[in-house]
């Protein structure tokens, strides 16, 4: 499977940087201003530890976190739903429909 980390949301299309994401438990709060994609965790992989994580709209995107904590510690998140969290800066633009563009003019 091959994993872009691109999403569209109101005609804008992106890409967000794996290891720009933080993963938190499904009942977990983020902090203010993050954004939130929630999905469920379908592989956990690798030195650094790279969560394959399909979101509930049907797209996929990868996270990676660097190994820091426990042998296995992120094996907890397989399988289980989570919440993707990612700050605005974090956010990589490509292009825009050209009615978001507008929308994005008169907020």
């Amino acid at each position: 499977m091959v994993i872009s980390n691109l999403l569209t949301r109101g005609g804008i299309r992106f890409v967000v940087r794996p290891e720009k994401l933080r993963m938190l438990l499904e009942n977990d709060s983020p902090e203010p201003g993050m954004t939130v994609e929630p999905g469920v965790v379908e592989q956990v992989l690798g030195q650094a530890t790279r969560y394959n994580v399909r979101l509930d709209g049907g797209e996929h995107l990868a996270a990676v976190r660097q190994n820091t904590d426990a042998a296995g510690e992120g094996l907890q998140y397989d399988g289980r739903r989570i919440r993707l969290v990612r700050a605005r800066e974090h956010t990589f633009v490509l292009d825009q429909e050209p009615a978001a563009v507008e929308n994005s003019k008169n907020r």
